[in-house]
């Protein structure tokens, strides 16, 4: 599998190895479920993961010859020995420097990482939500320098470096405990590996440690912790709730409050049932995300689950509109789903974009289908996609060739001749090049 999904980078070999690793991390939790240093013992760099007791290994120099070249395991499932996982040259085209590898997009920001880690902001400036210091208005991209591996958040942003330090800006409480407004990225804390927000306004903030422990914030001034339980790997917040994966592919919900009004926790029936972390079910997951009184979950086996609130107008996407209490069946080959308010838009392991929702009903989001017919299944709008994201405003995805395709609200004043600051929308994908060097 690893060999199927890694991305190898067309750079130095070191930073070939330390991106081949990454995305091992991210893909692979219950295996590699921390972010670890890379070590060197040639000709590998390599990475031990002490909670599985696996090793993770690269070699990009031919000092054992061509036929080493590529991944290894070792440790825990894969035994004593380095098993080898593939060759370099059976992973994904190599990337520049300059490609991008994730979008993130607010109801009125969009926010791009590359391969190096460089990360860019464009769209309103208003609340300092761009994070370069000003409350200006971007149509153009601005650079908030390198470093970067992941971004997330509506009006308030939250965003992981690669040294596990996590930073905050924008309006709200970003957790640095004063609860003021940041114009500039404010460094939160360290040994972190997950972060997630809900994508508009300010919101649930939610946090994975490297050690394990979770965390969350917003109404608390700072991150606080959630049990003791050191066996997490990745968690979500929703409007009102939180998803969180343990590394054993347990899936597990709460809200503080105890209120599970429409089911979005996942359990038999409403009440006082989510002020601490519940398991979801019995089966095993590897992906989920948390919407408005819905969520959803992947299991490790592709399926995608769903469970919450169901309208005409904002269907979960089993093909009924009844609150489901407990995970339904969806579909099959799903590799990420990213809900938002209104709109679901789920990415297949094949590259293949799925959608469903309100359709633009009531001033809800299209999900890109050219209609305003809500869809109660999902259904597919492309092919050849490597990343989403979604927000209450706009959706955004990457292809397989780097290019950035986007709907609802998908881009902003550039292509305007007035030169005065807008947006531009679309019911249907739409090819656009911000970040295009």
């Amino acid at each position: 599998a690893l060999a199927v999904a890694a991305q190898a980078v067309a750079v130095a070999p070191d930073e070939a190895a330390r991106q081949l690793m990454d995305f091992g991390e991210a893909q692979f939790p219950q295996y590699f479920p921390s972010r670890q240093p890379t070590q060197s013992l040639p000709p590998f760099a390599y990475r031990y993961y002490p909670q599985t007791g696996v090793y993770l290994g690269v070699v990009v120099s031919a000092g054992l010859g061509n036929e080493y070249l590529g991944v290894h395991v070792m440790g825990g499932p894969f035994g004593e020995e380095p098993q080898f996982v593939g060759p370099l040259a059976s992973f994904i085209t190599p990337l520049a420097p300059d490609r991008l590898v994730k979008v993130h997009v607010s109801h009125a920001a969009t926010y791009a990482l590359t391969a190096a880690g460089e990360l860019f902001a464009t769209g309103v400036g208003f609340g300092c939500r761009l994070g370069d210091g000003s409350p200006t208005d971007r149509p153009a991209p601005v650079s908030l320098g390198r470093g970067w591996v992941g971004v997330t958040g509506g009006d308030r942003l939250l965003a992981l470096k690669d040294d596990g330090s996590l930073w905050g800006w924008g309006v709200g409480n970003v957790g640095d405990g004063t609860g003021a407004m940041r114009c500039v990225p404010t460094r939160i804390g360290d040994g972190y590996r997950k972060v997630a927000a809900w994508s508009s306004g300010g919101g649930l903030a939610v946090a994975v440690k490297i050690d394990g422990s979770l965390w969350v914030w917003n109404p608390g001034p700072v991150p606080t912790r959630v049990g003791t339980d050191t066996d997490w790997i990745d968690a979500v917040a929703g409007e009102a709730h939180y998803l969180a994966l343990k590394a054993d592919g347990s899936l597990w919900s709460w809200n503080g409050s105890g209120v599970n009004l429409n089911g979005e926790l996942g359990r038999e029936a409403s009440g006082n049932t989510g002020e601490v972390p519940g398991r979801v079910g019995s089966a095993t997951y590897k992906a989920m995300g948390a919407g408005r009184d819905t969520s959803y979950a992947i299991t490790t086996d592709g399926d995608l689950h769903g469970w919450g609130r169901s309208s005409s107008l904002g269907p979960l996407g089993d093909g009924g509109t009844e609150n489901r209490w407990l995970p339904v069946r969806i579909g099959g080959g799903y590799a990420s789903v990213h809900p938002a308010a209104t709109r679901v838009v789920a990415l297949k392991s094949d590259g293949s974009v799925w959608a469903w929702g309100e359709n633009g009903q009531f001033g809800g989001g299209p999900i890109g289908d050219g209609t305003q017919i809500p869809r109660t299944e999902p259904f597919q709008l492309a092919g050849g996609y490597v990343s989403l994201s979604n927000s209450e405003g706009s959706v955004l995805g990457i292809d397989q060739h780097g290019d950035v395709w986007g709907w609802d609200v998908y881009d902003y004043v550039r292509h305007l001749p007035s030169g005065n600051f807008g947006v531009l929308s679309s019911r249907v994908p739409v090819k656009f090049d911000y970040f295009a060097p």
